[in-house]
């Protein structure tokens, strides 16, 4: 069981789209896996230990249609490292921020931003229910915020409790990452299937002390090593301070209409966003970070008309009372007369 499983991450985690590159010092391209893969990796190094314990072991093996004492503590150390991956986030969680991560700003601002970003990307605004309530009512952020840091925090208990509570455990972590999807449009799919798959197994529990040892030993080794230590971390996001969040997405500047990102470069509006954060930093302006990525701007393609590009620029900062105010920057034709603007766009009122 343990070697399937290790054979099937392994491939999950060669896949492209798994991971990006970043350059290093010396501009030498370095891979990473995204974070929500991060679980999903810490489990398999756990199952070459167990697979490595048991083949030292001389451990008896049988058919793979039974289960063996291999299977058995292979999902005692599933529950181990994914015990350990939840503690280590909740803690990471104090560390950085103390009591003062449960804040009301945080779901209203990342609501905000993250839902910026989805129009810019795909033309689409729309709203949900729970956002609704969130942005309204930013109190009630607070309490789901408390429901996941204790959730997290029950990571301690994931491995060495009963199956009731461990089922009990599991189902609000996936709750939260159900709320996450929904709300805040982060995937962690391969969270989901890890806790989905171990949650609800019922197996006899072995090798209590070693697996208290392996837990801590996990713990002391991400809080020694940092991020530097594969795969230990934690989303910035949720423990970055509240800083004013600058957005530019790209308009039809005859009409106004929203033009996805992609329909026009090669990015996201995340990652021009970002750039453009930057360059503004340094004392430029957005006119003249337009000219700096003007070339990148489609040309050519099929059901494109000719039609000068604008953009918006939209800063989002939240107050300390968790409501959300933000502020719109127009430039019609930044872009000039550009062949490449898609056909079908978004109206502006969903901007």
């Amino acid at each position: 069981m343990a070697a399937i499983f290790l054979v099937l991450v392994s491939l999950y985690h060669s896949l492209p789209w798994s991971g990006y590159y970043e350059a290093d010092d010396h501009g030498s391209p370095v891979r990473h896996i995204y974070h929500h893969l991060h679980l999903a990796g810490v489990c398999a190094l756990g199952a070459a230990a167990n697979e490595s314990v048991a083949l030292v072991a001389g451990v008896p093996r049988t058919r793979l249609s039974a289960v063996d004492v291999a299977d058995i503590s292979f999902v005692n150390v599933m529950w181990v490292c994914i015990g350990s991956h939840y503690f280590i986030a909740g803690l990471t969680k104090l560390r950085r921020r103390g009591r003062g991560w449960v804040d009301r700003r945080l779901f209203p601002f990342y609501i905000a931003l993250l839902r910026t970003y989805r129009l810019g990307d795909s033309g689409r605004n729309g709203t949900d229910s729970l956002s609704s309530l969130i942005l309204s009512r930013p109190r009630f952020g607070l309490l789901l915020l408390w429901m996941a840091l204790a959730c997290e925090l029950s990571g301690v208990l994931y491995p060495f409790c009963g199956p009731m509570a461990r089922m009990a455990i599991g189902a609000g972590l996936i709750g939260f990452h159900v709320v996450s999807r929904y709300v805040l449009f982060i995937d962690f799919r391969e969270n989901l299937i890890m806790l989905i798959t171990f949650s609800f197994l019922v197996v006899p529990q072995t090798g209590l002390s070693l697996g208290c040892a392996a837990f801590a030993a996990i713990v002391a080794a991400s809080f020694l090593l940092g991020e530097r230590l594969y795969p230990f971390s934690v989303l910035g996001m949720f423990t970055s301070p509240f800083r004013p969040a600058t957005v530019l997405f790209f308009v039809d500047g005859e009409s106004g209409n929203v033009i996805p990102t992609s329909a026009l470069i090669d990015g996201t509006t995340s990652g021009v966003s970002r750039e453009m954060q930057m360059y503004l930093s340094k004392g430029g302006t957005v006119r003249e970070f337009a000219k700096t990525i003007e070339k990148r701007v489609a040309l050519v393609g099929r059901g494109l008309r000719s039609a000068p590009i604008g953009a918006i620029v939209r800063t989002i900062s939240v107050r300390d009372d968790g409501h959300v105010e933000s502020e719109e920057d127009r430039y019609p034709d930044c872009f000039g007369k550009v062949v490449g603007v898609p056909t079908q766009i978004t109206a502006a009122s969903n901007a």
